[in-house]
């Protein structure tokens, strides 16, 4: 239910201002967008939570956790980054980001906070995961990484919240 309603919001806004078959296509892909990044997004506090002090007995399995985790989560993050890109082409065009307007300021904004979130991600799987039978250090590392992986994913939506009112071209 929560997806579902989730991507009704992609029923108003931008997506809705784009007329035909385009329109209908503009509205999927933004609900795409809208379910991956919140499978993204929405995934992380528990993660977190998962990597607070695990008992000694669980931290293996903590470690299978966020190595399933791996595929399905670059998926959701994989899908959400080529929404984005196709659904800022249909709202400003291929020479939108071009000219600096108070949208195309906010959304390259976002897209700065998507980038950090992007790189912390990989760098959680490639290099933090790995090590995680090292020692508390890595444990202690991977916490604040995806504890400020989460605080940029809030800025983004925020960032969305504040530039979605406005005119796109304007």
């Amino acid at each position: 239910m929560s997806g579902l309603l989730l991507a009704s919001l992609a029923l108003g806004g931008h997506a809705a201002a784009t007329a035909g078959r385009l329109g209908g296509m503009h509205q999927l892909n933004q609900a795409l967008h809208l379910l991956t990044t919140g499978l993204w997004l929405g995934s992380l506090p528990g993660m977190l939570l998962c990597l607070g002090q695990p008992p000694a007995n669980l931290r293996d399995d903590v470690q299978q956790l966020l190595r399933g985790y791996s595929l399905p989560g670059q998926i959701s993050v994989a899908l959400a980054l080529l929404s984005g890109v196709l659904n800022s082409l249909l709202i400003l065009g291929p020479d939108g980001l071009l000219r600096l307007t108070p949208y195309s300021g906010l959304l390259l904004a976002k897209v700065l906070a998507v980038t950090i979130m992007v790189a912390l991600a990989l760098a959680n799987r490639y290099l933090l995961v790995p090590r995680l039978g090292r020692g508390h250090r890595t444990w202690q590392l991977l916490r604040r990484a995806t504890a400020v992986e989460i605080a940029l994913g809030v800025a983004a939506v925020a960032l969305v919240a504040a530039f979605s009112g406005l005119d796109p071209h304007g």
